[in-house]
């Protein structure tokens, strides 16, 4: 009855008659006009630099839409009758070989009773293709041909399903040599067919050839574009990853040595990024070979060369001293050669090589022995936290925790703990704030003692900061360093400051300290806490800024868990209130979102009374003339009335038949979204009714204060007339949770 799918367009344009495909693929291609080269524009192909000459090189791609017509069985050419590209930069399965497809014509199959094409066999060990992945992939065959780069990126993001569909053995034969003779594509296309060699390593290890991969990324890794050649690095350790140790030496090892052999800058800064992958597997000799390289490319003149080195020098030495034996000589000529490297590079002329220094005498710390450590690379880190350039001084503040716990307690206290003092008193605002961020670490490496006698009063002494950022760092890991120094110190030193920034003029200061106080109640306790921090909660209640009142709603399950009591728990509730009738609905909502696992909390900590003493209050602002309250209310009741796992310890039969007196009265509300919010709340209530055959007794079956507005009802009959009446509501979204609640036999499906 249907019309049947007509194959691609470009195979349709290859044979308008019979004969003509004969004809143009029989074409001499030396007649063939040449283009004209032209500027390169987006889309276009550019010259690869250093381009590698290709087994294939002078071989000229099909035309517009061979690539399907193989697909398609349409007749091969030969090599020499291969008609030209019709313009620079026409892409993908220009390069195959001219042999078949895997797929051979015939003629278009009816369609099954289900609606689908019968299946295909396949290039891979007679595996079924059906027809739908074949036209998919007969589609991105001509996309990745296409003149437009968005086709393209969309053909090359699928490349492992072209694979797939082409098996394991064209891939090798023909997918990757396609790979190989696109480094002149664009930034994104590369990128794009990176990624997808990580996946197609998967892919061909168990069939053999994954080293084949290695060829299209040692193109791209001479590109000049840094994002590719960090794709490139990507792929070739996930190629790497599916080598035994005879491929590594074989296939990586070479790759890795020429790159950094060559003379074009961007190989060598890939080099410098791909020495530590598989470093370990090759034999002693290569990795004297790889040292060799590395120093020298430590050494480079370029300055971008020897950046990446230092970047990767921690890396490097960590691979290089696990694959060497301890007390080895291989072992013994790395560190000679290495730590002389390493003072050199820390006092290099651009802070850009500097800056990655101090993160590699973390690896050195972790990978040499002691006395070398102090005697050599210490130095030079505290050499660096007192750089002139503010950057280096930035990347020793980051880094330093981590050298201090490489080093051990011992050592830093007496080397690296002044240096760290140091910096907690730069003058760079961005120096302060790295150091007070990693100082929780800091604080966890060294002793109590040590910490609480050099750190702490330089961190503290920042409270008063002028810098916002320096404040909002030290808000944020505060609290973090009461396990610390422990109870007496954290009351002594941490609690006032933690309140003096309680009370900071910027919003994000407050915010910082409101989000970070669960660790002080595991050491304070909750009286002592709840003694100190409540009363300045209680006065963010009324701040200007809405985000830090919706901060507070946000601490508010925090501080039940830590401070519910007998004594703090009214206080607690009573803030609950407050923000409910607050005049942002963000904060009401999410009020109303919590309040079901806030009771719950007070309730698990002793109290007897926090359910009712909320539904009392919801029943208040129920009777509100202002439309806000009923509504907050209605959303309030239905969210006690909704499944909570959090809130097992309030018995939801109780909680429930609680709230339906309230849900009742507000069912003939004027306004139809509290109507709506009363459907649903009854919704999970009579659900829960229906679906578990409880019995709504006790107060529900006693209600009879008609003169107050609440309803005679009679176990379920009640809410059910309620649903009844709202289901021929006049307002259809009323009249939809209604008939939704009718129809609902769990509570969670309301």
């Amino acid at each position: 009855g249907g019309h049947l799918p007509q194959p691609p367009r470009s195979v349709r344009a290859l044979s308008p008659e019979p004969g003509a495909l004969a004809r143009t693929l029989a074409r001499d291609p030396s007649a063939d006009p040449k283009p004209e080269p032209t500027p390169h524009t987006p889309g276009a192909r550019r010259p690869s630099p250093d381009p590698r000459p290709s087994p294939r090189a002078g071989v000229r791609g099909p035309g517009p839409g061979v690539a399907a017509a193989r697909l398609h069985g349409a007749p091969a050419a030969s090599a020499g009758t291969r008609t030209l590209s019709p313009a620079p930069g026409r892409r993908a399965l220009d390069a195959l070989d001219p042999a078949p497809w895997p797929w051979h014509p015939r003629p278009a199959p009816e369609r099954s009773a289900a609606g689908r094409w019968p299946a295909r066999r396949g290039a891979m060990d007679g595996d079924e293709i059906p027809e739908e992945e074949f036209r998919a992939v007969s589609l991105l065959l001509e996309h990745a041909r296409s003149e437009e780069i968005d086709k393209r990126l969309q053909a090359c993001k699928q490349l492992e399903r072209i694979a797939r569909a082409l098996g394991a053995e064209r891939t090798r034969e023909e997918l990757i040599p396609f790979m190989e003779q696109g480094a002149d594509d664009e930034e994104e296309i590369l990128v794009a067919i990176a990624e997808q060699i990580a996946k197609l390593a998967a892919f061909l290890a168990p069939h053999g050839g994954a080293e084949g991969l290695l060829l299209p990324l040692e193109s791209f890794a001479q590109i000049e574009e840094g994002g590719v050649r960090a794709a490139v690095v990507a792929a070739v350790a996930a190629v790497a990853e599916t080598f035994d140790v005879a491929k590594t030496r074989e296939h990586l090892y070479p790759m890795v040595t020429r790159l950094g052999a060559k003379e074009w800058l961007p190989c060598r800064l890939t080099a410098s990024c791909l020495l530590p992958i598989g470093c370990a597997e090759l034999t002693p000799a290569q990795r004297a070979e790889y040292l060799g390289l590395f120093l020298s490319l430590c050494g480079d003149d370029a300055v971008m060369v020897r950046r990446m080195a230092a970047s990767n020098f921690g890396s490097f030495v960590r691979a290089a001293a696990a694959a060497a034996a301890p007390g080895s000589a291989e072992l013994s000529e790395l560190k000679a050669k290495v730590l002389p490297q390493f003072k050199a590079l820390g006092g290099d002329e651009m802070d850009s090589v500097r800056i990655h220094i101090c993160e590699a005498a973390v690896s050195l710390a972790e990978g040499l022995d002691r006395a070398a450590v102090v005697e050599q690379v210490l130095p030079v880190a505290v050499q660096l936290s007192r750089e002139g350039k503010w950057r280096v001084r930035w990347s020793t503040a980051v880094h330093l925790p981590a050298l201090c716990a490489a080093v051990g307690p011992d050592t830093a206290d007496n080397t690296l703990v002044p240096a760290g003092t140091a910096l907690l008193n730069d003058p760079e605002a961005e120096v302060r704030a790295a150091a007070v961020a990693n100082a929780g670490a800091l604080l966890k490496t060294l002793g109590r003692a040590a910490a609480a006698e050099a750190v702490l009063p330089n961190l503290l002494g920042l409270a008063e900061d002028p810098s916002t950022h320096v404040r909002l760092a030290l808000g944020t890991c505060l609290s973090g360093l009461a396990p610390a120094l422990g109870a007496s110190a954290t009351a002594e030193h941490l609690l006032p400051v933690l309140l003096a920034l309680l009370r900071d003029e910027e919003t994000d200061v407050r915010l910082a300290v409101l989000g970070s106080l669960e660790p002080l109640q595991e050491v304070l306790g909750v009286r002592l806490l709840g003694d100190s921090i409540l009363p300045s909660v209680l006065g963010l209640t009324t701040d200007a800024k809405w985000r830090v009142r919706l901060a507070v709603v946000s601490a508010l399950p925090l501080l039940a868990r830590q401070l519910a009591s007998d004594k703090f728990t009214p206080e607690i509730l009573d803030i609950c209130m407050k923000m409910l009738v607050d005049p942002v609905f963000s904060i009401r909502k999410a009020t109303v979102d919590l309040l079901a696992e806030i009771i719950g909390v007070c309730t698990t900590s002793g109290s007897t009374t926090a359910a009712a003493w909320v539904l009392d209050r919801l029943k208040q602002m129920a009777e509100e003339p202002a439309y806000e309250p009923r509504l907050t209310a209605a959303m309030a009741l239905e969210a006690l009335c909704k499944p909570n796992p959090k809130v097992d310890e309030v018995d939801p039969v109780d909680l429930r038949t609680d709230a339906v007196p309230p849900l009742l009265k507000l069912a003939r509300d004027p306004i139809p979204n509290v109507r709506i919010a009363v459907a649903r709340a009854l919704g999970y209530v009579f659900g829960a009714g229906v679906g578990r055959g409880l019995g709504l007794d006790g107060g529900l079956k006693n209600s009879q204060e008609s003169d107050d507005g609440m309803e005679d009802i009679d176990d379920m009959e009640g809410i059910q007339d309620c649903l009844g009446r709202l289901a021929s509501d006049g307002d259809p979204d009323v009249v939809y949770f209604a008939k939704k609640a009718l129809n609902t036999k769990e509570a969670g499906e309301a």
